[in-house]
């Protein structure tokens, strides 16, 4: 800075006319260019390379250039003529589709474990169980506990697919940074349809389940093992109150181990004989097109 100072009054005592061919040197004129070329040439001098650059390139006898500096959280502007930058693409993993399910899978698993079940509605569910494995009926393939970010999944995935929901409408959920629009109604809607056939979705995928606070249960049976009674009917049997109560079942249409439940429904579920026991033990079925769904509430 110490040599700037030095040149920059050197400058100002220059002769009204020097050899413009030789490095640095200025040309007098009665318009100020003097001045301001003398400036430049300090900016120079003071390490700025993009002045220095201008002061190499300007023509004889041109105007100096000027050097504008953006204001602070200013944006420049896009010169004339020139294409704004397209947006960035998604990340296709980022993507609905049916990549989500292994995601849910390693980060957000559901528990087919009864002790993960709230300790009440377990309770419940043991006696349930009890009665029906004294009337030869074993069950299985169970879904309990869910965590709300698998439960977001499932439940915008069906939203999205049916149009319920728009794929720009769809909130946001902590730890969940799937992007639901792909810029398009059908492929976005495509793309959740797959999430729905990957998660094997068979109802309505509430968002505020019983299943995130351990008051659900999906299960599937197996009636293989009963014994008919006297007028050939799949009938249970089992105290209630201290009163004997025998249930006729009609079992040809209930969720069945090794059979997919997926698009089935039961008219009327909560009328059904099995339904009706499961409800004397506090075990509750009345969503007609979730077949293996039992809760707390029936929902």
């Amino acid at each position: 800075m110490e040599e700037a100072s030095i040149r920059a009054r050197q400058i100002s005592q220059e002769p009204a006319a020097m050899d413009r061919g030789h490095r640095g040197a200025v040309t007098s004129r009665s318009d100020g260019r003097h001045d301001l070329e003398a400036i430049l040439t300090l900016q120079r001098l003071a390490g700025n390379q993009a002045v220095e650059m201008l002061l190499q390139r300007a023509p004889e006898g041109a105007p100096p250039a000027t050097v504008t500096t953006p204001a602070p959280g200013t944006v420049p502007a896009t010169a004339p003529g020139t294409a704004p930058a397209a947006p960035a693409a998604p990340d296709p993993a980022k993507l609905s589709g049916a990549h989500w399910k292994a995601t849910a899978d390693a980060k957000w698993a559901d528990s087919s474990s009864l002790s993960d079940l709230d300790s009440g509605f377990k309770a419940s569910m043991d006696k349930f169980l009890e009665m029906l494995t004294a009337n030869n009926i074993t069950t299985g393939e169970y879904t309990t506990k869910r965590p709300k970010q698998r439960a977001y999944l499932l439940h915008f995935s069906v939203e999205v697919k049916n149009g319920t929901t728009a794929p720009k409408d769809v909130p946001k959920e902590d730890g969940v940074d799937i992007i639901w629009d792909h810029g398009d109604d059908a492929k976005s809607k495509k793309a959740a349809g797959e999430m729905v056939d990957a998660f094997g979705i068979v109802g309505p995928a509430a968002l505020i389940s019983n299943h995130i606070a351990g008051n659900a249960i999906d299960m599937k049976f197996d009636f293989t093992k009963m014994v008919k009674d006297k007028d050939g009917n799949n009938t249970i049997t089992y105290k209630k109150d201290g009163k004997e109560v025998s249930r006729p079942l009609k079992i040809a249409d209930e969720a069945v181990m090794g059979v997919k439940a997926k698009g089935r429904s039961i008219s009327s579920i909560g009328d059904r004989e099995l339904s009706k026991a499961g409800e004397d033990f506090g075990v509750k079925r009345h969503i007609d097109n979730d077949i293996v769904h039992w809760s707390t509430t029936g929902n």
